[in-house]
């Protein structure tokens, strides 16, 4: 299995067509046949169902995607880096990220992280901006910033996403409330409650979504609520429950909070991307290849 048959694959995925996966990549349609075939007979797995209007990729094809679209990202920015090096020059010049933050809903990426990076590369003058997800995809789309970390991937044309970490939710309960005094929860449980709606939609409430479908289970009661400290606790003594991820400022200002995990096999995880424009300046590139070396997994 070659970098250039995941090219092959996955462009034939995104346009559900190899004839236009070839046209695009400028190569025969035999060849994303073949490449496809070749995948499919190693895994023993189908990319692709065929119908009378085509091909139709699979749930198996779609997931093999996602994951073939990282590699192929990280090879060809491998490629540019070793390319493009000057050997015994330190990285230098400017550089502004969005980083998507939401003080009461847990954090999704280590501050920690970045500050070592300033710490390692003191030439280049980093600039960080906290905002929520939207506002950091409107902060990069309007070039107010060159990169964002946030929650999913984002995949409009012009803009490079590469997945850097993933971070798993707990449940934020009131002590008054009995789930409270549990270790751990299942998600059959939360099927009965009223649950605060994620501050990110796009992707977060999207990946609760999904999780209690795949597991057969009926959606919680979601409530719209301010993303304020007064509106949020509010909310929890009054029954209800949020999301969150870890370092929740909620937890810190109120005792009577407590954080349960869920159970494994019921864990809920986000993926962290850090996206930037497709050409992006050497500094953003230093700051992703240094994320990636960094993956972080956070309970």
């Amino acid at each position: 299995m070659s970098i250039q048959q995941l090219k092959y694959v996955v462009a034939a995925i995104q346009l559900q067509s190899h004839a236009r996966a070839a046209e695009k990549l400028v190569v025969s349609p035999q060849a994303v046949s073949k490449a496809v075939s070749d995948i499919e007979k190693k895994f023993s797995r189908k990319l692709f169902l065929r119908d009378g209007r085509g091909v139709k990729p699979t749930p198996f094809g779609l997931l093999f995607a996602e994951r073939a679209r990282d590699v192929v990202q990280r090879y060809e920015d491998l490629y540019a880096f070793c390319d493009g090096i000057t050997e015994g020059l330190e990285p230098a010049g400017k550089l502004s990220i969005a980083l998507a933050i939401t003080p009461f809903r847990g954090e999704i990426y280590p501050a920690s992280t970045i500050g070592e990076f300033e710490r390692l590369f003191p030439l280049i003058d980093l600039q960080v901006f906290n905002y929520t997800g939207d506002t950091c995809l409107r902060a990069l789309q309007e070039s107010i910033v060159d990169a964002a970390i946030l929650l999913g991937r984002f995949d409009e044309e012009g803009y490079a996403s590469v997945r850097i970490g993933s971070v798993s939710l707990n449940v934020i309960a009131h002590q008054t409330n009995k789930l409270s005094n549990e270790e751990a929860l299942t998600l059959d449980s939360l099927s009965r409650a009223t649950i605060a709606y994620p501050d990110d939609l796009r992707c977060a409430f999207a990946e609760v979504k999904s999780r209690f479908s795949s597991l057969g289970l009926p959606l919680p009661l979601f409530q719209q609520v301010a993303p304020l400290e007064e509106n949020l606790y509010s909310f929890l003594t009054k029954g209800g429950l949020i999301l969150s991820a870890a370092n929740n400022q909620l937890l810190v200002t109120h005792e009577d909070l407590a954080s349960i995990p869920l159970v494994k096999y019921h864990q809920i995880a986000l993926p962290v991307y850090f996206v930037g424009h497709a050409r992006m300046t050497p500094p953003c590139t230093n700051l992703r290849d240094y994320l990636l070396s960094r993956m972080t997994t956070s309970n």
